[in-house]
């Protein structure tokens, strides 16, 4: 079982290398954008979301999802950030494979345990532009959970400007990302642990922080058309959240979450002008880990546009099947109860209640196998 996680991990990266651009991205802010239902109904708050979709905007929170995650999807999904405007369509897709001690070593659940995971995420806009991604990350759990992670993304930019169909060349740059998380009521009372049956139970009061540094270095277009590194694209996220949460022993019961954002980045302006600092903010509200409600605000950098306010909501199919259709304790449920119980499936939508340089909406279907 262990020898098929690992094998799975090595042959989605090897394909993502060997992977051939069906077509190609954006130089600037599109590639910028985020295309995450869970995250824009939470006013974009991205970099401390530990899913399926981490490997497209923090590499670090990749590893710690997959902690206690062996495969991870995250289905097709596009949205145009232009409401009506076709040129504006986004969409992004990703999978990822990881490998930690808790699945080499399953009865080893209380102690300190590692995990390393790799992804292929790609990232669209319109037809012919688009990023790939190469991501590989690095966690460990013991008290702080803390991770580390890059991603190598290959490009195809089009010149000379943004939103004309001009020709394109191609183009490569780097994500660096850190992600660390510390349960306060783990230190004070250790009611997260795994109780006797494997599962979580307690209170857990979880402050996060996590930083990215997008573009590192800036975009380097590598030709044919042309040769130029462009500096003034690289971007800073840092977030910071808390999340409340009451377990039982048939899973979470209830959560609470708080998030905040700011990014700081170059821009289309004469060199030493840049745009002005963003901040986000959001919160969700999570009831049996199956349903969710998201509020959140979202400044943008186009226009001098002042931001929007979003909506989202998100659902969890494994945890309303362990809460309404087949209620217990996970590992000592067996056949095709363990399988379920091993596979989630999560749908997660967000809307905008602002202007029309938003999407009106958008949509994510995630996909997950646990360990």
């Amino acid at each position: 079982m262990y020898v098929r996680t690992a094998t799975v991990a090595v042959i989605i990266f090897a394909v993502a290398l060997i992977r051939p651009c069906l077509a190609e991205p954006f130089l600037g802010p599109a590639e910028m954008l985020i295309n995450s239902a869970r995250a824009n109904g939470m006013g974009g708050c991205v970099t401390t979301i530990v899913d399926e979709q981490s490997a497209l905007y923090n590499p670090a929170a990749l590893a710690v999802f997959h902690l206690d995650k062996s495969v991870s999807v995250a289905f097709p999904s596009t949205s145009e950030f232009v409401e009506g405007y076709s040129g504006s369509r986004l969409g992004s897709w990703s999978m990822g494979a990881g490998v930690s001690t808790i699945s080499l070593f399953p009865g080893r659940r209380g102690s300190p345990h590692m995990s390393i995971a790799a992804a292929y995420s790609q990232l669209t806009l319109r037809s012919n532009q688009y990023s790939r991604s190469h991501s590989l990350g690095f966690a460990i759990d013991y008290f702080i959970r803390l991770g580390v992670g890059y991603s190598y993304k290959k490009l195809k930019v089009g010149l000379p400007t943004y939103f004309d169909d001009g020709y394109y060349d191609n183009g490569r740059s780097h994500d660096w990302g850190f992600y660390g998380d510390i349960d306060l009521m783990h230190i004070s009372r250790n009611p997260r642990t795994f109780d006797s049956t494997g599962n979580k139970a307690g209170l857990s009061f979880i402050v996060a922080f996590a930083y990215v540094r997008g573009n590192a270095g800036g975009i380097e277009v590598t030709g044919p058309h042309s040769y130029f590194r462009n500096e003034h694209l690289e971007y800073r996220r840092s977030g910071q959240s808390i999340a409340v949460s009451k377990w039982s022993r048939r899973g979470e019961l209830v959560s609470f979450r708080l998030v905040r954002e700011s990014e700081e980045q170059g821009s289309f302006k004469p060199p030493g002008e840049l745009m002005p600092r963003l901040e986000n903010w959001g919160g969700e509200f999570g009831l049996f880990g199956a349903a969710f409600l998201r509020l959140g605000h979202m400044e943008s950098w186009f226009f001098e546009n002042p931001g929007t306010n979003m909506i989202g909501f998100g659902f969890s199919f494994a945890s309303a099947y362990r809460w309404l259709i087949a209620p217990g304790n996970a590992s000592t449920a067996t056949g095709m109860a363990r399988l379920i119980n091993r596979i989630d499936i999560r749908a997660d939508f967000s809307n905008y209640t602002g202007d029309k340089f938003f999407a009106s909406s958008w949509h994510t279907f995630n996909l997950t196998m646990s360990l």
